[in-house]
C-alpha cells in the first residue's frame, strides 16, 4: 500500500524503501523509476529522507570502521581483536597518517645535510657517491 489511509501521506513501508534507496545513493530520478512514484511526489513527501539518509548510512559505515580499528565497542564481548589494516585506514583518512617506508625503518634519525656548509671537495665527493648509487640501481 503506497498511501497511509489515516494520514493521506506515504505508508511506512514506502517511506522505509525511499529512505533505504536514498541512503544507498540513488538519485530521486532513480527512486522514481524503482518505486513508480512521480519525482514531484518524492521531492514533496520525502524531503527529510533525501536530505539525511545518506548521512545516516555514512555514520553506520564510519562506526563500523571505527569498531574494526579499535576491536569493537566496549560492551561487545565477541570483539576484541582490532583489524590492523582498518586501523591504518582510519588513521590515514582521519589523521593523515602514512605507513612507514623502508627508509623510515632504518634505526636512528634521518640524516640531513646542509649543503651550504660543505666544502667544494665534500660536494664533489657527495656527487660521486650519488652518481655511483644511481649506476648501481640502473645496473
Amino acid at each position: 500500500m503506497l498511501v497511509d489511509v489515516r494520514t493521506g501521506g506515504p505508508s511506512a513501508g514506502v517511506r522505509a524503501l525511499v529512505d533505504r534507496l536514498a541512503g544507498y545513493g540513488f538519485t530521486p530520478g532513480e527512486i522514481s523509476r524503482l518505486t513508480g512514484l512521480r519525482p514531484l511526489t518524492i521531492f514533496r513527501h520525502f524531503r527529510d529522507e533525501l536530505a539525511t539518509s545518506a548521512l545516516r548510512r555514512d555514520l553506520e559505515v564510519i562506526e563500523s570502521a571505527y569498531y574494526q580499528a579499535t576491536g569493537g565497542p566496549p560492551e561487545a564481548r565477541n570483539w576484541r581483536h582490532a583489524d590492523a589494516s582498518m586501523t591504518r585506514f582510519w588513521l590515514g583518512q582521519r589523521r593523515g597518517w602514512k605507513a612507514p617506508t623502508a627508509y623510515d625503518k632504518v634505526p636512528g634519525e634521518k640524516a640531513t645535510i646542509d649543503l651550504d656548509r660543505l666544502s667544494d671537495e665534500d660536494l664533489h665527493e657527495l656527487s660521486r657517491i650519488i652518481s655511483r648509487a644511481g649506476d648501481e640501481e640502473a645496473g
